[in-house]
């Protein structure tokens, strides 16, 4: 937006606070917040989520933070006093918790959801892996993709990470076009940090994901059960590194130093470590919006050997930089190739620029959705009589879920009262 939007007011209610060096969905809501803040916006970040000690700073960014509490009217108080003229939700089930209070305390409120990945279409994929499937009988049934496609009619702009899943929303579902941004992950282009080590510099292979994550968790299985033996056999000297937040004893236990499988939880310089790694591996299964681990590899100059899911929304028509592969022995050939051809590995790092250069950096998309925010803001009327079906999806919605959650309220609110009468009970 222009200079002339400074002093309007963002309320950001996020699933958690962000945590950008645990995960792209928090690099993705920094560099959101980055974006209003530096248009001179009044942003508060609200979460029903506590900080944890890796999440970001907002402090520099005059960011105002706010715990909230589930099914509390003191939220319709923060409401009406804060009065924001925009409200992204940050997820879609974070909209199906909120949104109707917005909608009666804020009527005016431009309300958006950032999508971050298309949640049904990920776990539809999980669910057609885990159960041998065709992934294309599944995902018009999975219940979280009718819940998600709801939430993203009945909001006023919805904020979309790839192009892959621009295109999913409007063939496969006619999802409308004026109610999409595509949004990507901001990319910085160094070519001298792209060009900082060579590949005689480097060693080892390495993995990079949260832990909380279930494709992440299956990329270190599949890493741990079906490929990296294959890849120690050729090379006995090589290591993989597993680096990701929130590793459980169940992730620790494939640590194996003998086997040189290590697994080391979180890190905090996540760029030291891909500059130093050869190749990163990333055998994802199933999964959806960009691959943040993957693109970062990029913005270090690493190549990587993927498959088609890790590779979707970022590749486009360029020659990936590494391999991609669904096979698993073809994977581990090419893993093992790119390692020990430094013509391979060179040819596959000169890729990056070219991609990331046309793909992310080309167009100014932050400038676009901007636009389109404000054009959205001036005429919301009209906008929302275009959205007829999000009309009575809102209606539905707000009806079902005002009265459940009025019900929670009470009851919690009951249970407290009782609880009080035991204690003085008990004094007296």
């Amino acid at each position: 937006m222009s200079g002339t939007d400074s002093g309007k007011r963002l309320l950001i209610l996020g699933a958690v606070f962000p945590e950008s060096n645990s995960s792209a969905a928090g690099v993705r809501m920094m560099q959101l917040i980055e974006l209003f803040a530096s248009r001179s916006w009044d942003v508060v970040f609200a979460s029903t989520s506590e900080k944890s000690i890796q999440s970001d700073s907002l402090e520099h960014l005059k960011v105002r933070c706010e715990v909230l509490k589930v099914n509390d009217s003191a939220f319709d108080i923060f409401l009406k006093e804060l009065d924001p003229e925009v409200v992204i939700f940050d997820r879609f089930y974070l909209e199906e918790q909120f949104s109707w209070r917005v909608m009666e305390c804020c009527p005016n409120a431009l309300r958006i959801v950032d999508t971050e990945d298309l949640h049904g279409l990920r776990l539809s994929r999980e669910e057609a892996y885990r159960k041998g499937m065709n992934w294309n009988e599944r995902v018009l049934d999975h219940p979280t993709m009718k819940r998600e496609l709801a939430s993203l009619w009945r909001s006023d702009l919805n904020l979309i990470i790839s192009d892959e899943e621009m295109k999913f929303l409007r063939t496969t579902f006619d999802f409308p076009e004026f109610l999409l941004s595509y949004l990507p992950i901001q990319v910085q282009l160094d070519l001298s940090t792209i060009q900082k080590t060579k590949f005689s510099e480097r060693k080892d292979f390495v993995f990079v994901g949260s832990f909380r994550h279930p494709p992440n968790r299956d990329a270190v299985r599949m890493l741990k059960e079906n490929i990296w033996s294959k890849i120690r056999r050729e090379l006995p000297e090589a290591k993989i590194h597993i680096y990701g937040s929130y590793a459980d004893q169940k992730a620790k236990a494939f640590h194996n130093e003998s086997e040189g499988f290590l697994v080391h939880g979180y890190v905090e310089n996540l760029e030291e470590v891909m500059q130093e790694s050869r190749v990163m591996l990333a055998p994802l299964n199933f999964g959806a919006g960009l691959k943040g681990k993957l693109l970062r590899a990029m913005e270090q100059g690493l190549p990587s050997v993927t498959t088609s899911i890790g590779a979707e929304g970022i590749q486009g028509a360029f020659d990936w930089p590494g391999v991609v592969s669904n096979e698993p022995d073809e994977f581990v050939q090419s893993a093992i190739e790119l390692y020990n051809s430094s013509e391979k590995w060179g040819e596959a790092n000169r890729r990056i620029v070219p991609l990331l250069e046309d793909r992310f950096i080309k167009t100014d998309y932050s400038g676009i959705f901007l636009d389109q925010l404000e054009k959205t803001f001036q005429s919301l009327e009209e906008h929302r009589r275009k959205n007829y079906l999000g009309a009575i999806l809102c209606q539905q919605r707000q009806l079902s879920t005002r009265y459940l959650s009025k019900y929670i309220e009470t009851k919690q609110q009951l249970a407290q009262l009782t609880e009080q009468d035991l204690s003085e009970d008990n004094r007296d």
